[in-house]
């Protein structure tokens, strides 16, 4: 995990903005500017107390209200939870007895599906997860496998890497990488 995936404010940034948007030469320079910019937004409650400063649009260049709305509603309740760090979310994820209030919590955001917080998982360092998009379902659908929901791609991605002998986070960015032309 690089530096920008250590710092709390980069982390939801990221997995906030992701959905529908080009990575490469919309989300990542934003992540990165952002870090820069507010270099003590490294935990939660730093992110969030730079949030009130109301100056997230101008950091970001970024005018869409819904991306800002799911950046600052994914602080706070990551802030409600008690999790400061990249460590506690990592924390969280892999206890399971804060998973599940965790995802709850996480998926009743409005705009966080299944995909978000899976991709969040993944930023932290999570290894058994994937994060299901256009990609990964054109490349199962290359495959012949279609007409499957989001669970189902995922397990099946998942029951794929154990065959490999690869981590599913691994197998996520090896075809997220060939698909996308990286």
């Amino acid at each position: 995990m690089g530096d920008e995936w250590s710092h709390m404010g980069a982390v939801i940034t990221d997995a906030s903005l992701q959905a529908g948007i080009g990575y490469k030469n919309v989300v990542l320079p934003r992540v990165r500017a952002l870090r820069q910019a507010w270099p003590d937004a490294d935990t939660t409650s730093g992110f969030v107390q730079r949030l009130g400063g109301g100056d997230l649009p101008s950091v970001l260049n970024w005018k869409g209200r819904k991306k800002l709305a799911i950046i600052e509603n994914l602080a706070a309740a990551l802030q409600e939870l008690g999790i400061e760090t990249t460590q506690d979310l990592y924390a969280a994820y892999t206890d399971p007895a804060k998973s599940e209030p965790l995802i709850a919590r996480l998926r009743s955001i409005s705009g966080v599906k299944n995909k978000t917080v899976d991709y969040l998982a993944m930023l932290v360092g999570i290894e058994e997860r994937v994060a299901i998009d256009s990609h990964l379902i054109a490349f199962a659908s290359a495959a012949g496998v279609d007409d499957m929901v989001y669970e189902q791609l995922s397990d099946m991605y998942i029951a794929a890497a154990a065959r490999l002998g690869c981590t599913p986070r691994a197998l996520d960015s090896a075809v997220w990488k060939y698909m996308s032309g990286k």
